[in-house]
């Protein structure tokens, strides 16, 4: 009888450590989408956040003085997984060079990886460890797209309402005009 107690004691115990988790990870994730509801879009020729982080692959990436194209994006969404071919194809046809492109994924490791892993990625990729790039950017939603000029500015930002693909036909065009 008295081990039954015990066991009953530990799974009550559980059921409790399990349930504050719960409201803790909900009121983190709650605090996160209020911070990034509160930021404004960013808009041309505003300063860019240069950041030099490691890659998955232990690559680092420097943005800082580079024309640079962030596309950010969740293994978890689906216009992300139908745009990543796009983005290939366009570095295939040599419209955009893969050292321009920078993927950032606000995923965890192991999602990052395994989405690296169902798709191929010819460009570098970074994990955006608790949103702190996805924060600078003011990114709402993925996927999203940010161009950065070389010289550290802003030089297009893709809105809510916008979709990615016409972002990304007005970023290619930006790039055509720059080169």
């Amino acid at each position: 009888m008295e081990n039954r107690s015990y066991i009953l004691y530990l799974m009550l115990l559980l059921i409790f450590l399990s349930l504050a988790l719960i409201i803790l990870l909900a009121n983190q994730n709650q605090n996160i989408a209020q911070l990034l509801n509160q930021q404004k879009p960013l808009k041309a020729g505003e300063k860019a956040f240069t950041f030099a982080v490691t890659s998955i692959t232990g690559e680092i990436i420097n943005i800082e003085g580079k024309r640079t194209l962030l596309f950010f994006f969740s293994r978890d969404c689906p216009g992300c997984t139908k745009f990543i071919p796009k983005l290939e194809q366009h570095i295939q046809e040599k419209h955009l060079e893969k050292k321009y492109l920078v993927g950032i994924s606000v995923d965890s490791e192991n999602a990052t990886k395994k989405l690296i892993a169902e798709q191929d990625f010819s460009f570098p990729i970074i994990v955006d460890h608790n949103f702190q790039i996805a924060r600078k950017y003011h990114i709402h939603f993925v996927p999203s797209l940010v161009l950065i000029s070389d010289v550290g500015t802003i030089d297009y930002f893709q809105h809510p309402e916008e979709k990615v693909v016409d972002a990304f036909d007005k970023i290619l065009s930006i790039i055509k005009t720059a080169n």
